[in-house]
């Protein structure tokens, strides 16, 4: 069959599917393919070619504190990953040292810390919670959920959470420690526990 090209309606006839030579068409002239176009096995995508787009989560770890202890510390110290009964961590390790830890990785994170409080007959207002630094020296106060005991007779338990976000975009001058605020409590080992979650690319 003849191929006719037809300049009125900008057509043409008679080509046989792959009948045009290998390299005639310029990725520049593709200017849109439709979604029902494409069909049968896509090549694999690498994600290192892959721009603008948040790696997700990537690393997720929690820490426990090793003793108890009363009254206001900054930082706390003592901590050890967690990992008891099959609990499962996964990305990079936080580097724990006197109480200041250090991100494996830039990135957004998010830290959740969850205080386990306990003393008797006292009126009192306790937590712990994260701080953070920028240029590894000043640590700046976050505003804190704190837990509210009333005068009670004979002993209580009770527990703070905490969540803050932080976007570490130098590892080096990024860091955190946990502090606790307020008078006299004693914080539990058992049930204190920091979590440390990469949201996403910085």
């Amino acid at each position: 069959m003849a191929i006719t090209i037809n300049g009125s309606t900008n057509s043409i006839t008679g080509l046989a599917n792959g009948g045009l030579p290998d390299g005639c068409i310029l990725d520049a002239d593709i200017n849109g393919m439709a979604a029902s176009k494409l069909s049968g096995a896509l090549p694999a995508i690498s994600g290192a070619s892959l721009t603008g787009i948040a790696a997700g989560i990537t690393m997720a770890q929690a820490w426990r504190l090793n003793s108890a202890f009363s009254g206001e510390v900054t930082p706390i110290t003592g901590w050890t990953k967690y990992t008891e009964n099959n609990a499962s961590n996964f990305g990079g390790d936080m580097v724990e040292s006197s109480g200041i830890f250090t991100f494996p990785s830039t990135g957004f994170y998010m830290i959740e810390t969850q205080g386990y409080h306990y003393g008797s007959n006292a009126n009192t207002s306790t937590c712990i919670f994260p701080r953070f630094t920028t240029n590894n020296s000043t640590y700046l106060d976050q505003t804190k959920s704190y837990t509210n005991v009333p005068n009670l007779s004979g002993y209580w338990y009770s527990t703070s959470y905490n969540k803050h976000f932080f976007d570490v975009t130098n590892v080096s001058t990024h860091k955190c420690r946990i502090d606790s605020d307020g008078n006299s409590e004693i914080i539990n080992g058992d049930g204190t526990l920091v979590r440390f979650i990469r949201l996403a690319d910085t």
